[in-house]
């Protein structure tokens, strides 16, 4: 059933996807908003596995679900602690929902990892993805910070970075 939304959240996809700082002004505001981030989340984290499956490894697309979701998490709560830790300042108004929010729609161009089975390409759709997710991010860390550039980049490269790192560790444990 096409209800009221999905059309909503499709709306808010092409928005995000196109860099819309308004989009991620409306998404910080909105606690209802939370339920579409996921949402969001989930479709990136299926198109992954949908690509590592079809790249021949079953394995992959098996731990990219729970893994997807997992660190969008992680890396909201990390945003959140880094911002009001190291960026502090009398205007932010932040909270750890706020962060999930924004953070998940940043990750919207992640819908085309899909296509990382294609070789050649692959590589290069997962590069541009995450570049475009990376500065989704900062646009809405940004809006959900109350700040200016430089701190929204700080938070985000430091809570990848960080995401990134725990990332690699699981999966060598695993």
């Amino acid at each position: 059933m096409y209800t009221e939304t999905r059309r909503g959240l499709l709306s808010r996809m092409i928005r995000a996807a196109r860099l819309d700082a308004r989009l991620y002004e409306e998404v910080e505001r909105d606690r209802n908003a939370t339920g579409q981030a996921a949402q969001i989340v989930i479709m990136v984290a299926i198109a992954g596995a949908i690509g590592a499956l079809l790249s021949g490894s079953i394995w992959g697309a098996v731990v990219t679900i729970p893994a997807t979701f997992l660190t969008w998490v992680m890396w909201g709560f990390l945003s959140y602690w880094i911002a009001t830790s190291f960026f502090s300042h009398p205007q932010m108004r932040t909270s750890p929902g706020e962060m999930l929010r924004t953070i998940g729609f940043a990750q919207t161009p992640g819908v085309l990892l899909f296509l990382t089975f294609i070789p050649g390409l692959g590589a290069l759709v997962g590069l541009v993805a995450g570049i475009w997710q990376f500065i989704g991010a900062v646009i809405g860390v940004r809006a959900a910070m109350d700040s200016s550039t430089g701190p929204a980049v700080a938070t985000v490269l430091i809570g990848a970075v960080i995401t990134i790192a725990v990332n690699i560790a699981i999966g060598i444990i695993l």
